[in-house]
Order: C-alpha cells, then structure tokens, then sequence
C-alpha cells in the first residue's frame, strides 16, 4: 500500500494516522509499518509505506501450497490408499565342473581337443537378463499369468497395471517388480520378486527359477553338443581326406600298371647293376682275346655281339627310368615322384585321421564332464508381512524434496527481487 506525504525526515509509521500540515495525503499506518521516503523535486517527498506482514503472509502461502499439502496427500496415499506389496526372494548360483584333460604333447591333437573353460559368471550374467527378458514374461503369462496378478481391482490405482497395458508397458512394470541382481565376486543371483499378494509373489519366483533352471540346461546341452560336433566334423573331413588319398594312389597304380613303383625302380636298379657288370667283363674278354685272335676271329665275333646286346639293354633300362620309355611319355623318375607325393599325402591323412578320431574321444570326455547346473541356496519363501511401501519413510521423502524445492525457489524469488530493488 502506497501513500504520498510531506516531510523531511524518514519515518516509521505508527499506530497514530500519518498526516501533516501540508501533506498531499494521509497515510493510515500501523505500528511496526515501515515508510520507505524517496526525495522528489520540490517541497514534497514521496512516502512508500509497506507493510510488515505482507512478505510473511507470501512466504507462509507459498510454504503451505508446495510442502505441506504435497505432504499431507502423500501421508494420506500410503496411509489410506497404498496396496501392500510383499516380496519373495531366492538366491541361487550357476555352477559348472569344468574339468581339463592333460595337455597332448602333439600340437595337432591339443588344436582338436581343447575345449574353452567355462565361465560361470559369464552363465549368470545370461541368465540375468533371461530373467528380464521378454520371452520369459510371455512364459509366466502363460504359467502363473502375471498380467492378473499386478492388475487385480483391489490393488490401488497407482500401483496396478492397466488390465489392456500393451507388451511394451507390461515390459516395464515386470522390471518394476521383478529384480534380478549378481554379486560379482562370488556370481550369485539374488532374485526378488513383488507382489501385491504373497501366493502370487511366491508363484512368480518358483516359476523363474524352473524356467532358469530350463535355461542353463539347455545351454549345458548345447555346449556338449556343439563339441562334440564339431569334433565329429573334424573327423569326418579327415576321413575323406583319407579317402581322397587313397583313391588317387589307385589310379596312379591303374594308369602306370604297377603296384609299387619304388619297388619296381629299385627291382630295375638291380638289373641295371647286373647289366653294368656283364659290360665290363665281356669287355674285359673282349680285350683279352684281341692280344691272341684277331678282330674277325669267332670268338670276338661271339664277345662283340654280346656285348651290343648289353649295352643295348641299359640303354633301354635307362632310357625307361630317367627320359621317355617305350610304352609311355613320362620316365620312371616322374612316376615316381608323382607317386611318393601321393603316398606322403596318404600317410599325412592317415595321422590326422588317428588324431581326429582321438580328439573326438576326448571331447566326449570333456563334454561329459563340462555341465552346467543350477544351485538354488536360499529357495523362494512365503511372505508373511509385506515390506513395501514404508509408508513413514515414503512420506518423510515427499516432505524432505517438498521442502528442498520450496527453499530453492524462494531464494531465487528472493534474490530476483533484491535485484530489482
């Protein structure tokens, strides 16, 4: 409230009626108002009178609408209208005997039968967010049916799932109230679920957990299965090999016409060295019958023509064994050479085949020792009181961010309005 009037001196209003000789106008105060004078051009002076309680009954107006009544509503939810909501919890732990056979010596063999250890804080971080995924929800719906019991018409409208909410929104209030948490060093699970009936609390966990148990099962399986498999692939692509291998010494064996041609080059060596031998004696008689008989004797005649004969059969042998033969376009040499390259190639699969076959066993072994399973410690329990909403401390909350909001926005209108000023 405003007021114009004339005077010299700052004053303080009392509970006598402001006016003076010569005032422009009369400022009704009361005791305790402040007169806040302002110099103006001239005799007069203007005069503000403010009122005292008027910055007071703002701060108690705004105190009132933004901490007492969110307050006083919330007091009134969770003490009236707030369903009880009662939770089940179970502990349980992905475990797994995953037990290494020695190391082979062979690098080979180690290649094929080493299978990766598990790592069971690995399963519990899948089965986590199993337990929070939406295939799962899909199976509780159609085992204990979840969508009834969050949305039952006698628990408070603000806690309850819409009967229609779509899968999305379902989604969402199943991570609401149901909780899967790992412990990292040790990898246990705790698992909490709520509800806003015991039973159901209670349904809901001990169907998680067969699901989960399903779960670990199946990948235990897939991990046996998967090794051995491959192991299987590994020996069936030997096999052939194998196969392969011995296929193609066949048909070199049927296109040169022989069994074994190393066998065949060193039975033809030895002839070769016979020959060689012959050579030298007839010519050594040869030359022995020249110092006695002359060159048209028979004699010579006889030696001569056996000696052609044999230089005409190691020419022959030669000729078959390092240039081209009579009967084919390749020597012997290359046959020979084509066939040890096929016989090292048959004798390599041979021993992956051994070593494939080995790891195959070995994986089996492994398999079988390598299984998942699931231990559940702490099962799931019936409620007998519920442990949410603490209504004290849900209300002391409301009250505490009430008022920490109103402080803060009553500081800046306080500062805004010093600025002004």
């Amino acid at each position: 409230m405003k007021q114009d009037v004339e005077t010299d001196t700052p004053v303080r209003i009392d509970l006598l009626p402001l006016a003076q000789s010569g005032a422009v106008a009369k400022a009704p105060g009361r005791r305790g108002d402040l007169a806040e004078i302002e110099r103006r051009p001239g005799r007069f002076r203007r005069v503000r009178v403010l009122s005292a309680t008027s910055g007071i009954g703002g701060i108690l107006s705004s105190f009132l609408l933004m901490v007492l009544v969110p307050t006083i509503a919330a007091g009134l939810y969770y003490g009236l209208m707030a369903s009880d909501v009662y939770v089940s919890e179970a502990k349980f732990a992905v475990r797994g005997t995953a037990e290494k056979l020695p190391s082979s010596s062979s690098a080979a063999l180690a290649m094929f039968s080493s299978v990766s250890s598990m790592n069971s804080n690995q399963e519990a971080y899948v089965l986590a967010n199993y337990i929070q995924s939406t295939p799962l929800i899909e199976k509780m719906e159609k085992q204990v049916g979840v969508r009834d019991a969050f949305a039952r018409a006698d628990v408070d409208p603000l806690s309850r799932l819409a009967a229609d909410a779509p899968a999305e929104r379902l989604r969402r209030y199943w991570d609401k109230m149901v909780v899967a948490s790992i412990d990292n060093l040790s990898g246990v699970l705790n698992l909490e679920v709520r509800a806003f009936r015991p039973q159901d609390a209670l349904a809901i966990a001990q169907a998680i957990l067969v699901e989960s148990e399903k779960l670990v099962n199946d990948i235990s399986r897939r991990k046996r299965t998967d090794t051995v498999a491959f192991a299987r692939e590994e020996v069936s692509r030997a096999e052939k090999r194998l196969k392969d291998a011995r296929m193609a010494i066949e048909d070199f064996r049927n296109e040169s016409g022989t069994l074994d041609p190393v066998k065949s080059a060193e039975a033809t060596s030895k002839v070769l060295i016979v020959l060689r031998t012959q050579k030298m004696d007839f010519e050594n008689e040869i030359a022995t019958a020249r110092r006695t008989l002359s060159e048209s004797s028979p004699s010579v005649q006889v030696l001569s023509s056996r000696l052609k004969a044999t230089n005409d059969q190691i020419a022959t042998i030669e000729s078959q064994l390092t240039s081209r033969g009579e009967g084919g376009d390749n020597p012997a040499s290359k046959k020979l050479a084509r066939y040890e390259g096929l016989e090292l190639e048959r004798e390599f699969s041979e021993k992956v085949y051994i070593l494939t076959l080995a790891a195959l066993e070995r994986s089996r072994i492994e398999a079988d020792r390598q299984q998942l399973y699931l231990v559940t410690f702490v099962p799931p329990g019936l409620a007998e009181r519920p442990l949410f909403p603490n209504r004290p401390a849900a209300t002391a909350v409301v009250f505490a961010c009430a008022l920490a909001i109103w402080s803060v926005l009553s500081l800046l209108v306080a500062a805004v309005k010093d600025h002004n000023a």
